[in-house]
């Protein structure tokens, strides 16, 4: 299911007008019927922040319910739609406090919710922002082998490298282990000539990637 934000009036700082936004639960209330928030909708907002908002703030675009969702009772007045792995009276509150199963748990099921609702120029504009949504991304486009975005994660690729010799970090960024682990599974010319090229810049090697690149020609 895939919603628009629409209420400009309430100035929600961390949501941004017109954007669409993958919807993780949908949760009705009947203590909150009288203030107009009897649905809402528990999404991940542009900080990375998994929060319900009120479901009147958005348009949907997307009706279309998860095939990962199961119904959830919380008690007589408030129940919900969720992934079935969230599907826990502690889920929200492990989570919330970084419990390594739950955020896991989260991973694996937003995950699953994008790649299943996502459409191809979706997946595009997702792997050109958020950092955290690509890594999900790209861990869902490798597991099926999909190879439509081969060019896009390239470009990833070369961005960070060119930003780590710019900058003379130290450390590589986990996007670039997530970028190579992607192509380590999708193969072709175009993989091989990356990491040969990796090979051959010393500056940005690193242990987790030489891993990748080491294991990936080891089987050819």
């Amino acid at each position: 299911m895939k919603v628009k934000y629409t209420n400009t009036d309430k100035n929600e700082p961390n949501l941004s007008e017109n954007k669409i936004y993958y919807v993780i639960a949908i949760e009705f209330s009947n203590s909150d019927s009288m203030s107009g928030n009897y649905i809402k909708y528990r999404i991940m907002n542009d900080m990375n922040q998994v929060i319900p908002y009120s479901a009147k703030d958005f348009d949907v675009v997307s009706g279309k319910l998860s095939t990962y969702w199961v119904y959830n009772a919380g008690s007589a007045n408030d129940y919900s739609i969720l992934p079935k792995e969230l599907a826990y009276v502690q889920f929200w509150d492990d989570f919330y406090n970084d419990d390594k199963k739950a955020l896991e748990l989260f991973e694996s099921s937003y995950m699953k919710i994008i790649m299943e609702e996502a459409s191809t120029d979706e997946i595009k504009e997702i792997l050109q922002r958020n950092e955290y949504e690509v890594s999900l991304i790209l861990r869902g486009l490798g597991d099926s082998q999909n190879n439509d975005y081969l060019k896009d994660v390239l470009e990833i690729v070369k961005k960070e490298f060119t930003l780590f010799k710019a900058y003379s970090r130290v450390k590589i960024k986990p996007i670039l282990i997530e970028c190579f682990e992607y192509l380590s599974k999708i193969g072709g010319e175009k993989t091989d000539e990356l990491f040969v090229k990796y090979y051959e810049n010393i500056e940005c090697q690193c242990k987790e990637l030489d891993m990748i690149v080491n294991e990936y020609f080891s089987k050819k």
